[in-house]
């Protein structure tokens, strides 16, 4: 889950290269599976679009019109928030991957800060590019906070 996600890129679980690495690899296959299932759920609204096109070709012609509008409408708003929902959380969940990636490319060239919880590297331009995937992940998460609010 992101919950997972979220404590493999913690200082505290970066402590030793091999369970960086570790951490690498339960992080691709734990990216994997959230987006196995944002595409289940988004094909849930393809089976229902099916289902009620089949259901509203029984109605008479007249009502069909009218019932295929009332269906679209509902359909388009609870998808479209859904679908923007996963395409930003996707946006996330690759930053967080390769910020990990990245831990795990440098395990032995980093150290950990435990009193202030802060990865440390001595070259200054690993701990440049490690401050620059954290702030894509805070610019993305509040990019998706600011979209989640604008929806209500």
């Amino acid at each position: 889950s992101r919950t997972v996600l979220n404590e493999l890129g913690k200082p505290s679980n970066l402590t030793e290269p091999q369970y960086i690495k570790e951490n690498a690899r339960l992080a691709e296959s734990t990216v994997l599976s959230l987006q196995l299932q944002m595409e289940d759920i988004l094909s849930a609204f393809e089976r229902a679009d099916q289902q009620a096109d089949a259901l509203i070709a029984q109605f008479e012609e007249a009502a069909r019109e009218g019932i295929q509008k009332k269906w679209d409408d509902v359909r388009d708003e609870n998808a479209e928030k859904y679908t923007q929902f996963f395409s930003t959380e996707q946006d996330v969940l690759m930053a967080q991957l390769r910020l990990i990636e990245f831990y795990a490319a440098h395990s032995d060239a980093l150290s950990i800060d435990a009193e202030n919880e802060r990865v440390l590297f001595e070259a200054v331009d690993l701990q440049e590019e490690e401050a620059l995937l954290r702030g894509e992940i805070m610019r993305l998460r509040a990019a998706q906070k600011d979209a989640l609010q604008a929806d209500g």
